[in-house]
């Protein structure tokens, strides 16, 4: 189902994460997993403004879906106006990096741009313009850039971009034992 989908596809946090986040708790996620009922979740980006190429790419993914499941008898339509990255392996997405102080940030990069350790991600200032340190953010880890943050300014420990990268975790664990207890 999500390979004829067709978009990039990153998998969940590790499930330890997820489960301490208590993301497991919430209602479609809580009624997915016990109902042991595949499903995926489709990121549509860009937050405020709908973006019209990300709109037509995720209705193809769509009928692209609907025909794999047999309910439209058509050829699987190419996904076409978005970046769709494939790295060869499974990818998980990460919050990185974090600015260390209030800041004026002008990123370097966009969505789909791979990235490696040491790489420039962004230019960081303070509010007169002035470089904060090196005046550079530096990639931590390697990946793909998933969607840039909003805006442009920045509190610290925001968050200023999501990265892609590798995942060697379990895409399974037991479901936690205390989530029927009454206490």
């Amino acid at each position: 189902m999500i390979a004829a989908y067709g978009h990039t596809v990153i998998n969940e946090f590790p499930p330890e994460k997820y489960i301490d986040e208590k993301l497991h708790r919430s209602t479609s996620g809580a009624a997915l997993l016990l109902g042991q009922i595949p499903a995926i979740t489709v990121e549509l980006g860009t937050g405020h403004m709908p973006d019209p190429a990300i709109v037509a790419a995720s209705a193809a993914g769509t009928r692209n879906v609907m025909r794999w499941a047999g309910m439209l008898d058509s050829d699987m339509e190419p996904i076409e106006g978005i970046k769709v990255v494939n790295p060869g392996f499974p990818v998980r997405r990460r919050s990185a990096p974090r600015v260390s102080e209030a800041c004026v940030v002008l990123h370097l990069v966009e969505s789909g741009d791979l990235v490696k350790v040491g790489d420039p991600l962004a230019e960081i200032h303070d509010v007169w313009g002035r470089p904060l340190g090196e005046g550079i953010l530096y990639s931590e880890c390697a990946g793909f850039v998933i969607g840039r943050s909003h805006g442009i300014y920045y509190y610290p420990s925001s968050t200023i971009l999501s990265l892609a990268i590798r995942d060697d975790a379990s895409l399974i664990a037991p479901y936690p034992e205390d989530y029927f207890s009454t206490t």
